[in-house]
């Protein structure tokens, strides 16, 4: 919140001293490509709670976690200023919100498990009265970050199909250099955008008595609230004050904080399309 007052101020001192020749708006749907993860687990010994009681040892190599993301179309709106120019070339910022929509689904791949007999029962000798067998002590339940239980190997951690459904809320201060060429009919510009998350949802499952519920979770937990993206954007005007631009954004900071990232750091590649209307020059 302290980042984000500090560049909201240096927004509006900019946009109060400059000599401001152009208002733009911005209406435009997005659709935000992020890449998988995957994290590879260390293999994991079981054994009796008692050596006594047994010498079976029980080892299972996990594999691994893998995310991925199915993309949904978004929107965003934007409204800027041009605050320095110089023959051809520009300085542009403003203030906007954009909205982003994702599925993020997991899932366990690559398991093996091999089963280690030492002195004791083997498979097909008879029970001895005494003799030291082995016993089964408990088992692994293996859960993500939001607590919730991950599947055998291939299968979808979530049974629900909206389980992992996301939207995500970010206020952004874009800042644009750039060029127009063709009489000013045609802009290419440089993009450096700082996001804030304002709200996110994420459907999860709780389980009641009366047995499993989807609920949306509101809490924004584990999302990084803070955002650094780069990208470049290309506009072409139609009539005097409208254009149509098309952009890509791409994300340097993780979408997730560390503790929440379970298969390993992702990063949203972004695309818009949109339609711009400006007043002024």
């Amino acid at each position: 919140m302290k980042h984000f007052l500090i560049l909201l101020l240096f927004v509006i001192s900019v946009g109060s001293t400059a000599q401001i020749k152009n208002f733009e708006f911005k209406a435009a749907a997005n659709s935000s490509f992020i890449n998988s993860a995957t994290k590879n687990l260390s293999p994991v010994s079981l054994r009796p709670v008692d050596p006594a009681s047994g010498y079976t040892t029980y080892t299972t190599n996990l594999g691994s976690i893998k995310e991925s993301y199915e993309s949904n179309v978004g929107f965003e709106v934007t409204s800027s200023f041009q605050a320095w120019q110089f023959k051809n070339f520009f300085l542009r910022t403003g203030l906007g919100i954009q909205y982003l929509r994702f599925h993020k689904k997991i899932t366990m791949e690559n398991q093996v498990q091999n089963l280690i007999i030492t002195p004791g029962i083997f498979p097909g000798t008879d029970f001895q009265m005494g003799y030291p067998y082995g016993v089964i002590v408990g088992g692994f339940n293996f859960r993500d970050w939001s607590s919730q239980s991950l599947p055998p190997q291939g299968q979808l951690f979530e049974t629900n199909p909206n389980l992992g459904k996301t939207t995500a809320l970010y206020l952004q201060i874009p800042v644009s250099i750039g060029r127009t060429f063709f009489s000013d009919k045609l802009i290419v510009a440089a993009n450096l955008q700082a996001q804030f998350l304002t709200h996110a949802t994420v459907v999860k499952e709780e389980y009641l008595y009366s047995g499993m519920t989807e609920y949306k979770d509101k809490s924004a937990d584990g999302f990084s609230n803070t955002l650094f993206l780069i990208g470049v954007e290309s506009a072409y005007k139609i009539v005097k004050p409208i254009s149509i631009s098309i952009a890509y954004n791409r994300s340097l900071t993780p979408i997730y904080d560390e503790r929440s990232q379970v298969g390993g750091k992702t990063f949203f590649n972004n695309v818009s399309l949109g339609v711009n209307y400006s007043l002024g020059k």
